[in-house]
């Protein structure tokens, strides 16, 4: 079954990444990446994506980063509700947006991609260096940037994109990663195949992942 599972997924290669299915929508990577569902329930499903060489990219670098460059969440809910679950809020002021660090409100600003529309927060947050990192003159502490959209497509899917916006150490152009998925998006089609092949592996391929081709980009969409 895995082999017959890699053989799918490798005919589904495209010129600049391949089709990754899973959580009732089918993706296309960028070249390089891979993807695995991490959390599933009753109103989302979340798969985070990485470059193929992301846990060798977190070793070296100096400061902690997550386990994936992003998340994508397929809510089941509205637009409304998933919003809620993404950290919008309106504040006291009424300002629409996401809070960060010490409650300071990031303004949500509209925004749109390929078929969806949305709102983009930004919040920041502080980052710290991994012990006995070798800094030079630089601080332990840096800032950065949470970016975290919502959107929805005219056909009701909705969906929720997260990631860091940049780290010190890793090249990577998140915010092209993340435009590129999202233009990519599509229902998969219902009872599809390779929507049942994915459904009857999950169990024998977690905690694994399905790769793309290998990355040699160091700064658009890989390292």
């Amino acid at each position: 079954m895995r082999r017959l599972l890699i053989t799918i997924l490798l005919s589904l290669a495209t010129p600049t990444g391949f089709a990754w299915s899973a959580c009732g929508v089918v993706i296309v990577l960028p070249s390089g990446w891979n993807a695995d569902v991490v959390a599933q329930d009753k109103s989302v499903c979340e798969t985070g994506a990485r470059p193929g060489n992301w846990q060798e990219l977190e070793a070296k670098s100096r400061w902690s980063e997550e386990p994936y460059a992003l998340n994508l969440k397929v809510f089941k809910t509205s637009f409304r509700a998933a919003g809620g679950r993404m950290g919008f809020e309106r504040d006291e002021r009424g300002e629409w947006g996401v809070p960060g660090r010490q409650g300071d409100m990031s303004k949500a600003e509209p925004v749109k991609i390929g078929a969806f529309s949305g709102w983009r927060s930004e919040p920041w947050f502080r980052g710290f260096a991994k012990d006995g990192a070798e800094l030079g003159d630089q601080s332990r502490l840096y800032s950065g940037t949470r970016v975290v959209l919502l959107l929805h497509d005219r056909h009701g899917t909705v969906i929720g994109v997260e990631y860091n916006q940049w780290s010190p150490d890793i090249d990577l152009d998140r915010d092209a990663a993340a435009e590129s998925i999202v233009r990519s998006l599509r229902r998969a089609a219902p009872n599809s195949s390779l929507e049942r092949t994915f459904a009857r592996s999950s169990a024998s391929l977690a905690p694994g992942s399905c790769t793309a081709g290998e990355s040699r980009s160091t700064r658009s969409l890989g390292t």
